[in-house]
């Protein structure tokens, strides 16, 4: 081969191989990618997902097929629906005793069925006696509730009512025990010390012994006569249960 035919080999060689130095050579295989290039192959799919306030999804695959899930969470106040039963054994909170009782300072008796749920409605006058009373509803009589006997007691005192039948002549006093009655002492057989503390300020209580037969014998008053204000603790007094009070005299 002579010079000349290998200068032109070569030249011919060298074009051959620079030929697409000035286009574009555009290239498709898995993984690759490019300016102009589009790139496609079984790793890679159209994916799409939507979300929602109710919480649902959608993916589309790669097969075109599509899985959804949905769920609803809404994040809202939960709510639910109670009702008294009534005789259901199960009280109605709808009928709750009033906290304080006495409206208008009335002392209401306040005897009734109501209903047969054990629980405690309230305390209330029976027409003789602050007592509590239990049912599954306080109606209608809610606002003629006391939280407590105590309570009851000194309302319905301070509005007239009074137990006659727990109040008691003693010693030589034979007359009935009304406001204006003179008593040495005046005391309690049975009841709370401290109720009755409450009411009348001050107690004094001993082993039992006249007129109290039992128990202990409490001095709520001493010598004097039954006024207006002493009367009304004598009222608040005889109203509780179990009251047993004595107007005692021990001679002329």
């Amino acid at each position: 081969m002579t010079s000349r035919t290998l200068a032109l080999s070569i030249v011919v060689t060298l074009s051959a191989c620079g030929g697409g130095s000035g286009g574009e050579t555009g290239s498709s295989g898995p993984g690759s990618s490019g300016p102009g290039s589009t790139s496609s192959g079984p790793s890679t799919g159209a994916s799409t997902s939507e979300g929602s306030s109710a919480g649902s999804v959608t993916t589309t695959g790669i097969t075109g097929g599509v899985t959804e899930a949905s769920g609803t969470s809404t994040g809202g106040p939960s709510s639910s629906t109670s009702s008294g039963a009534g005789t259901s054994g199960e009280p109605d909170s709808s009928g709750a005793a009033s906290s304080t009782g006495g409206a208008g300072g009335s002392c209401v008796d306040v005897s009734g069925d109501y209903g047969p749920c054990e629980a405690i409605i309230g305390y209330g006058f029976d027409g003789t006696t602050c007592r509590a009373f239990s049912g599954c509803n306080c109606a209608p009589h809610c606002d003629d509730f006391w939280p407590d006997e105590l309570s009851c007691a000194l309302g319905c005192a301070a509005a007239g009512g009074c137990n006659p039948a727990a109040l008691h002549p003693a010693g030589i006093n034979k007359d009935p025990v009304q406001p204006g009655s003179f008593c040495d002492e005046l005391d309690a057989c049975s009841g709370s010390v401290e109720w009755l503390t409450k009411i009348f300020g001050k107690v004094e209580c001993e082993p039992a012994s006249y007129p109290c037969e039992q128990g202990q014998t409490c001095h709520l008053l001493w010598q004097g006569t039954l006024d207006e204000a002493q009367w009304s603790q004598v009222c608040a007094a005889s109203l509780l249960p179990g009251a047993d009070l004595h107007c005692v005299v021990w001679g002329p």
